[in-house]
């Protein structure tokens, strides 16, 4: 069985900044933002907590950090306010890194600190790249792939077009309203079905849709080396349209830097079913996945906004966290380029009926084949060192 097993050291460098969350964030109450070298400090709270225990005053610092309130009083200036100095809290930091933007922001009218969404970090508190979240992108890719093979792909896609389409001739709000309501369980069943057809291609079990029988099960992706947090940086987010405007959306993310270097292992099993076929994907396969999905996305979305860039032909190029909806999804590519306009719709439609009003509303999605002509409309950017970057963008190194 060994021999069978093909290893491959990887290389991703971060082209634009990659958050993959931890489902954590830290408030101001959590860190100190330095306005005079734009860095911000995340703190261990444990230090700081033993520090006030040590004075008698335990719960002076627990009566601060337990309130939420947008209003509180941020870290750094509560701690001046108790006569600690910063070179006192120095040695309070867990690690410093510097912020794309300043984390200040206004609400209603007055200044405030926002939340900082964390990145995933090992036991250790050292960034990493699940291989999950790696074998994920390849996943899409390789979706992909297999669809721009397919003689009759639209036959697979077809379903959840015609499920959109019965809600048009539906006359009563209560129909409606249960349409809506079971809309995300139908559109899962399909896409379940979807990805079965695409890759449940081995024969180990009789039942189609058993995880044995998914060629992903041969595709082995490790989580990336620790990183350190001087690879880490916080960067703002923004909504950019194809009219050039933008939002600027008060999230802020830990996110790599630019030109930070990950590495990773990727081992394929290419050992035989029981038919006596071979897995079906070598490292060339996802080479040739991988810059197929980012044509792709340069034509279907990129297209549609500036900075336009051209697809360099030799380099590979993936798409990690925080990049957005076009960049996860598999519906473009059932659809040629004469029949772009129905994939347009398909999309609409699946946030018209998956979404609630308000999000919707909110996002304006009404208006991405009305006036933009792509859906969604909104490019997920940031900027860093005074540069503006897609969110999440890397290039792959194979070896």
């Amino acid at each position: 069985m060994s021999n069978n097993l093909k290893h491959y050291n990887c290389t991703m460098t971060v082209l634009g900044p990659v958050h993959i969350g931890s489902g954590e964030n830290y408030r101001r109450n959590e860190y100190i933002y330095n306005n005079r070298d734009n860095s911000i400090s995340i703190m261990d709270i444990g230090k700081i907590y033993q520090y006030f225990s040590d004075k008698g005053r335990a719960s002076e610092f627990e009566s601060y950090y337990s309130d939420f309130r947008k209003k509180s009083i941020p870290l750094g200036n509560w701690l001046l306010s108790r006569r600690i100095t910063e070179e006192q809290y120095r040695n309070w930091i867990k690690y410093k890194m510097t912020a794309g933007d300043s984390i200040v922001v206004l609400e209603g009218g007055n200044q405030t600190y926002s939340d900082i969404l964390s990145f995933i970090k090992d036991p250790y508190s050292l960034p990493y790249v699940p291989g999950s979240s790696i074998k994920g992108m390849l996943r899409t890719a390789l979706a992909i792939y297999e669809i721009e093979k397919m003689n009759n792909r639209k036959k697979l896609i077809e379903p959840i077009f015609s499920h959109y389409e019965k809600y048009s001739l539906l006359l009563d709000d209560k129909d409606k309203k249960i349409f809506k309501k079971n809309n995300k369980d139908t559109l899962k069943r399909n896409i379940n079905r979807i990805e079965n057809e695409i890759f449940n291609t081995l024969s180990f079990s009789n039942t189609k849709n058993d995880a044995v029988n998914s060629s992903l099960s041969r595709l082995i992706v490790g989580d990336s080396k620790p990183l350190s947090p001087d690879d880490l940086t916080v960067c703002k987010k923004y909504d950019v349209r194809p009219d050039g405007k933008k939002s600027e959306i008060p999230i802020f993310k830990e996110c790599l830097k630019p030109g930070t270097k990950i590495q990773f292992e990727i081992t394929i099993d290419e050992s035989m079913n029981t038919q006596g076929k071979k897995i079906p994907y070598s490292i060339e396969d996802i080479k040739k996945a991988l810059k197929l999905m980012n044509t792709v996305i340069s034509k279907r979305f990129i297209r549609h906004f500036d900075p336009k860039y051209d697809v360099a032909p030799d380099e590979t190029i993936g798409w990690l966290g925080s990049c957005g909806f076009t960049t996860k999804t598999i519906i473009q590519s059932f659809y040629d380029d004469s029949e772009e306009d129905q994939a347009l719709k398909l999309t609409q439609n699946i946030f018209k009926y998956n979404l609630n009003n308000k999000i919707y509303n909110e996002h304006k999605h009404n208006l991405d084949i009305s006036k933009f002509n792509v859906s969604p409309h909104t490019r997920k950017q940031t900027v860093f060192d005074n540069t503006r970057y897609d969110f999440g963008k890397v290039k792959i190194d194979f070896a």
